[in-house]
């Protein structure tokens, strides 16, 4: 579903984190921030910014119709 919407990530934004992070599962910085990360942009943008790869940022307070997230279960 790459290309929808925006998807928040459960995590907070850390320009320089993926420089130390572990390879596999990283969860994000443990120090809250003032952004959470975003994934995989909205199609208007083009096809570089509609990879699941591609990341941003947003205030936790940012609503709009592009942005949403995705329900998981975890067992």
């Amino acid at each position: 579903m790459s290309g929808n919407v925006w998807e928040w990530c459960n995590y907070w934004y850390d320009a320089n984190y993926y420089r130390n992070s572990p390879a596999d599962n990283s969860t994000g910085p443990a120090i809250a921030g003032s952004f959470r990360v975003v994934r995989g942009g909205y199609y208007v943008l083009g096809a570089f910014h509609c990879r699941s790869s591609y990341r941003s940022r947003k205030s936790p307070a940012y609503h709009s119709f592009d942005y949403g997230f995705r329900v998981i279960i975890s067992q």
